[in-house]
């Protein structure tokens, strides 16, 4: 009975944030490339204290959060995308149009990994949530998290700061 209560929540909350335009990663066919606001440059240590540079796409306006990386056929190992929100709230990504497998991670408003979801199925219309809230979620190559040992508690460490969230 919990689980079709918990699976009724996350549809309706899918529905809401598509209705709403907010930040979900969701729909649109033109390509990222130019509308990207910015590349930043971020440090996740994990709870071993091992430290693993990223370059990150910044997905900070609605329109770059709906689109995500949908239509991407490659991604470096040390590449990926880093959504950011003015607030923490629970987020919902899906893999439709997304042909590569994606490691996602949710960080809450200190930089914590709070929750990941590893190999997300390519092109999937499974619905991911971050299960609490979230301010910034880091989407990277398929794998990546597991080969470099990303655990709970990991943190997201920002050597150049993202434009603000729209």
């Amino acid at each position: 009975m919990m689980r079709l209560i918990y699976k009724k929540l996350l549809e309706a909350a899918a529905i809401t944030i598509v209705m709403a335009g907010a930040g979900a990663v969701f729909f649109s066919s033109r390509p990222l490339a130019d509308e990207i606001t910015g590349v930043v440059s971020v440090q996740i240590v994990t709870p071993h204290g091992v430290s693993h540079p990223f370059m990150l796409e910044v997905a900070n306006t609605p329109e770059l959060r709906r689109r995500g990386l949908m239509g991407r056929r490659t991604l470096d190992p040390d590449r990926g995308m880093l959504f950011v929100w003015p607030d923490n709230a629970l987020r919902l990504f899906w893999m439709k149009d997304t042909p590569l497998p994606l490691d996602i991670l949710f960080f809450d408003a200190g930089g914590y990994l709070v929750h990941q979801h590893r190999q997300a199925q390519p092109l999937s219309e499974e619905i991911i949530s971050s299960l609490v809230p979230v301010k910034y979620v880091v989407e990277l190559l398929g794998g990546e998290a597991q080969r470099r040992q990303m655990g709970l508690s990991s943190q997201l460490l920002f050597n150049t700061q993202p434009a603000p969230p729209r």
